[in-house]
């Protein structure tokens, strides 16, 4: 992990696309503002945790109502059965 020291107004570039500004400190609390393209996503952590079960879920579902499907052999030797 990178550390940086940063005051109020102070900016890192990450890449060269985004860019992160220290908009406050306050007490124990920092505004963090960024400036990304509009195809990254930027999520605080708890937030990207629930998505990532949601998607999770989600998945588990769609695999569960799938129905078994039958292979051609066996579709085969149950009509020449009869």
């Amino acid at each position: 992990m990178l550390c940086f020291t940063r005051r109020a107004g102070q900016k890192l570039r990450i890449g060269n696309d985004i860019v992160m500004s220290v908009q406050r400190v306050r007490g124990g609390s920092v505004r963090l503002g960024f400036d990304v393209p509009p195809d990254v996503s930027v999520d605080r952590e708890e937030i990207a945790e629930f998505k990532k079960r949601e998607r999770v879920a989600a998945n588990l579902k769609q695999v569960a109502d799938r129905k078994p499907v039958r292979s051609a052999a066996k579709k085969k030797s149950r009509n020449h059965s009869a």
